[in-house]
């Protein structure tokens, strides 16, 4: 199908590929948080957003390192750290809301949902 209204071309990534329905229910993680905080950790290692590429490589060696630590810890039983109550409340809050989706109409249910996240600009 086309862009000029004969119906809709297929997406470029299947829905469930980044449908987050199922990850909720399964109380798996629905956002990229680890990745944004690993680019965040660089970001603030490197000190700068435009760096040389040896500052880059030693900044990734230093941030490797820290990542290698931490994984050992995990790997000797330490647990990860524990979300902040606000988060777990959300998430908790969420899945109350998906869990209920098919008895609900549709935007009663997108707007539960949106209750539960805040924009910051």
């Amino acid at each position: 199908m086309n862009w000029r209204g004969n119906g809709r071309r297929q997406p470029l990534f299947p829905h469930e590929m980044w449908n987050v329905f199922n990850r909720t229910l399964n109380q798996q993680d629905r956002i990229n948080n680890p990745a944004e905080a690993a680019h965040r950790r660089l970001q603030t290692e490197l000190g700068m957003n435009h760096s040389t590429i040896w500052k880059l490589i030693d900044g990734l060696r230093k941030v490797q390192t820290n990542r290698d630590f931490y994984y050992e810890q995990l790997v000797a039983g330490h647990n990860p750290p524990v979300k902040l109550k606000k988060y777990r409340d959300a998430d908790q809050r969420i899945l109350t809301v998906v869990r209920d989706y098919f008895n609900r109409a549709v935007v009663e249910y997108l707007r539960g949902i949106s209750h539960n996240y805040q924009m910051s600009l």
